[in-house]
């Protein structure tokens, strides 16, 4: 199936595109007024418009209010990085008072928690999800404040299984134990793969309640 032939004004900003990539219009300089492009192209101002818009677009021209559309300075790349050279060899850690003072800045309103996975609450997802709590509190009554023994409650282990089916995964209700949250699970598997003294091999930069678990347990991170 052939290609969709382009609009005018499309093949205008691709040639105007071109002879700012070629030097024809340096950065700075001033492009023709929409009336003489519109003129010199024998074309309409609106094509000529259409053409310009896409070229803002794309960021290879800018918009001066009262003045005209001038050719943009390429935009400088950021500085890639430098690396992290963790030890290569294990180590005790200790990120006690870092993780508490993250602890005690995901509270302040003035600043953007990127320390934890969580959403904004204004958003509709967690609205949602308020909605679904508040009526399986109205249903289940007392039930919801109750402790419940490990593994955890049999009809959420069932719903995860069956969602584990559907995700193409094989295990049973008896296979899932509900935890506390993701700190609780990750003490559970390292106490299950591990003994004290043992190394973790671990991400650089890595969560800090990676860290705390592993030195709660008597481990060293690699």
């Amino acid at each position: 199936m052939a290609a969709p032939a382009l609009t005018l004004y499309a093949r205008l900003a691709d040639r105007l595109a071109r002879e700012i990539r070629e030097g024809l219009y340096a950065p700075g300089d001033r492009l023709p007024s929409v009336r003489e492009a519109a003129r010199r192209l024998a074309v309409s101002t609106s094509t000529v418009l259409e053409a310009y818009g896409q070229l803002l677009d794309r960021g290879l021209i800018e918009s001066r209010p009262q003045s005209g559309f001038y050719v943009r300075a390429p935009e400088r790349a950021p500085d890639t990085p430098a690396m992290s050279r963790p030890r290569v060899a294990p180590t005790a850690v200790s990120v006690g008072e870092i993780a508490m003072e993250v602890v005690h800045a995901s509270s302040d309103p003035k600043l953007v928690a990127f320390g934890s996975a969580l959403p904004d609450l204004e958003l509709d997802a967690p609205r949602a999800v308020r909605k679904l709590i508040a009526g399986v509190t109205r249903a289940y009554g007392a039930r919801t404040l109750a402790y419940e023994i490990p593994p955890g409650h049999r009809e959420l282990r069932v719903q995860i299984a069956r969602r584990g089916v559907d995700a193409g995964c094989a295990f049973g209700a008896d296979d899932v134990v509900i935890t506390s949250g993701c700190q609780e699970a990750m003490v559970l598997c390292l106490r299950a793969i591990s003994r004290p003294g043992a190394t973790i091999a671990v991400e650089s930069p890595t969560f800090y309640g990676t860290l705390q678990a592993i030195r709660s347990l008597g481990l060293r991170a690699l």
